[in-house]
């Protein structure tokens, strides 16, 4: 792994490109000239996937946008996408990609020609994804929203050929959809212009579905478009006259480092061809927004934008008053490129169940090549180690090799999250600190352990005993050997045994004839009843375990402390945490007959803030609305995609009730937090045809037809 001179994380992976070119970097260390330091990208496993994409037998020219999915532990959402770039082969209409060696799932989205953003119709785009399945070697056409297949480990290198025409619901309204002569309507007007090109990284690489605007100064018409899988878009057109064009990053993890490209102009004359290269910048302002629960779940918003603005407080009338303005991306992330300033920035969220929640920052961007993050909690992740008492989470600080402690997390925890303030550098360096446990070969150190841990002490061992081992045997005062309530965390903590299980236990030194120490042994105990008690003495007693063979040796293990740093840690960007109450409306949906039926449109509408929230009754019948509190109507909404589903003997016509509806067909429904949501069931008219006939058919075969 290497940097550039501004810090930036060189990823060999970034954007679907390998990396093979060492560098020569200069440094200086006390005063001493260190030269020529060869840095060689490092090589992780891959694979090399090939598709051959056609369309009715033809290759084609632009691929699709293949996006991949994979998993990243370090992530508030784990599963995430990028999309590789693909290289030309030299057979026609094949494309290469260079992918890691992991699991992950294969998509490829619809490749649209550009069009003014006004006259984009919902109907034109397909809203459907081919998923590839290796198992049976078939792409699928799936929903765009449908939940990701179970990621698949690809071991070998995949040479595949698909036929875009035989999903005809893929390409219809998209580029593969025009004729072969690749001629339009508005071509063949004298003055139809093209200007084609790339979108490119700040670091170089081609990036495959990047967006792109170009809008006319004259008119204000503004076309938008994406790049296709090989980083290329295209703008066939455009009038004659003055335009500005501006492209942005595609959602994802990969990207998040990346920000809009500045504004690029060109004057347009009739039926020009002219080509130009879109560079994004690099962000010195990132963050991601999430809602979370009140069980601490977090959830992606629906949209989200913000909005930056210099402060009016800066006292210099030469710095530009202009705002910055950008919609979060599909995680609720967000990049930006800011010159150096004091700013207040805005940022609004929306969840899926209609609530909105706002919140404002004010920073300053001292140096615009350092990236700021916005946040205030961390998620971590880090490989268990043996023998660590404490994971302690750490941060270099301004001296350099210096660390300070952030968060300590217990030695049974692989992650977690904490807070770590509302700006953060994103070029910090972290680590963690496996703390060893220490080797508790005396009594000491245990009670130093049960004593930090404020483990509570539930009374003492009764009167005097006698400890046995072996053929020695050592009287000693049991009176004033505290009994404690142990976990099998602590209990794994003290002897190193994982199979141990929550009780009362002592600690105990034992010593043989001579007086020796022989080891430091946890004792189980048994609470000891004592019927002269008559005064009820609140300090419980107890006894030693009967069986000598139940005693605990102390873990004697020497182990040392370790280090973790990146990659084998997984230190996540700051989340802004949102957090919301969230309630949930649900019933059946019958006919008049008490059949339930699958398919039934639900709404549901806040007449405060124009919220509009819809779903579908499901295979059972059954329909679920998560909403905010307020006042929400419920109603029906289409029938078309109606499907009665069949009776079982649980089911009773007899006990069925009309659900009670008013004649508006809408029911008001209050949500607060203090009340219990009643479930709310509808009955929908089918016609009159579909009622519900009880009886049999006598003397009648499966072969006769019924009138």
């Amino acid at each position: 792994k290497a940097s550039d001179p501004r810090g930036i994380f060189k990823d060999s992976w970034y954007g679907g490109q390998s990396g093979e070119q060492s560098q020569w970097v200069n440094g200086e260390s006390n005063g001493s000239r260190i030269e020529n330091i060869d840095l060689v990208m490092v090589e992780q496993p891959s694979l090399k996937l090939l598709i051959t994409f056609m369309v009715d037998g033809i290759p084609v020219s632009r691929p699709p946008v293949l996006e991949v999915s994979q998993m990243n532990s370090s992530e508030l959402f784990p599963y995430d996408v990028f999309f590789p770039v693909g290289q030309a082969t030299e057979v026609s209409g094949q494309f290469s990609y260079q992918l890691k060696r992991e699991p992950l799932e294969l998509r490829l989205l619809p490749l649209f020609p550009s069009k003014p953003s006004s006259k984009i119709a919902r109907k034109e785009s397909s809203e459907k994804k081919l998923v590839y399945d290796p198992e049976t070697d078939q792409w699928t056409l799936v929903a765009s929203s449908s939940p990701k297949m179970d990621l698949v480990q690809m071991n070998g290198n995949l040479d595949l050929t698909l036929d875009l025409d035989d999903f005809n619901e893929f390409i219809t309204g998209s580029y593969f959809a025009l004729s072969d002569d690749n001629q339009t309507t508005n071509q063949s007007l004298e003055d139809s212009n093209t200007v084609s090109g790339s979108v490119i990284s700040f670091d170089g690489s081609l990036l495959a579905n990047a967006g792109i605007e170009a809008r006319n100064y004259d008119t204000g018409i503004t076309f938008t478009g994406r790049t296709d899988g090989s980083g290329k878009f295209l703008f066939d057109e455009l009038s004659s006259g003055r335009w500005s064009f501006m492209a942005s990053p595609p959602d994802g993890f990969t990207y998040r480092l990346l920000a809009d490209s500045e504004l690029y102009d060109l004057e347009l004359t009739a039926s020009s061809e002219m080509q130009m290269n879109l560079v994004l910048q690099q962000a010195n302002l990132i963050g991601q927004a999430a809602f979370s629960d009140a069980n601490g779940y977090y959830q992606k918003p629906k949209l989200g934008w913000c909005w930056v603005v210099p402060s009016l407080n800066q006292g210099d009338s030469e710095i530009s008053t202009a705002g910055y303005f950008m919609n979060l991306d599909q995680a609720g992330r967000f990049g930006m490129r800011l010159p150096q300033g004091q700013y207040d920035m805005t940022l609004e969220v929306f969840s899926r169940s209609g609530q909105s929640k706002q919140r404002n920052f004010s920073f300053q961007i001292i140096n615009p090549n350092e990236i700021k993050v916005l946040g205030g909690g961390l998620s971590a992740s880090w490989p268990k180690v043996d023998g660590a008492s404490e994971y302690r989470v750490q941060r270099e600080s301004h001296f350099n090799g210096h660390y300070e402690t952030l968060h300590v997390f217990e030695a049974n925890q692989s992650s977690g999250s904490f807070d770590v303030g509302p700006i953060a550098n994103f070029h910090e360096k972290y680590r963690i600190q496996a703390k060893a446990k220490h080797k508790y070969n005396n009594l000491s150190l245990v009670e130093k352990y049960l004593s930090m841990k404020s483990i509570p002490i539930l009374g003492s061992l009764q009167e005097e005993g006698e400890i046995n081992e072996s053929n020695s045997s050592t009287q000693m005062e049991l009176e004033s050997i505290p009994v404690y309530m142990l976990s099998s965390y602590d209990l794994e903590q003290l002897s190193g045994d994982q199979n141990l299980t929550d009780g009362e236990y002592s600690v105990i030194e034992r010593f043989d004839e001579e007086n020796r120490s022989i080891g430091i042994f946890i004792e189980p105990v048994e609470e000891v009843f004592d019927p002269y008690d008559f005064l009820g003495n609140p300090d419980k007693q107890y006894a030693l375990s009967a069986d000598v063979n139940d005693s605990i040796p102390t873990d004697l293990t020497y182990y040392e402390d370790h280090l973790l740093f990146e990659p084998d840690i997984g230190i996540g960007v700051p989340i802004i945490d949102f957090p919301i109450s969230e309630f949930e409306i649900s019933g059946f949906v019958y006919d008049q007959n008490g059949t339930l039926l699958s398919g039934i449109e639900v709404l549901a509408f806040d007449p405060w803030n124009g919220t509009l929230l819809r779903t579908f009754s499901n295979a059972f019948g059954q329909y679920g609305l998560s909403v905010g509190p307020g006042s929400w109507e419920l109603e029906v909404g289409s029938i078309a995609n109606a499907v009665r589903l069949p009776r079982t003997e649980a089911d009773s016509v007899s006990e069925f009730e009309i659900p009670t509806v008013p004649i508006t067909g809408k029911v008001m429904v209050d949500v607060s937090s203090s009340e219990s949501i009643e479930s709310v069931d509808f009955m929908v008219n089918m016609g009159a045809e579909s009622i519900l006939v009880l009886g049999q058919f006598e003397h009648l075969s499966s072969s006769e037809s019924v009138d």
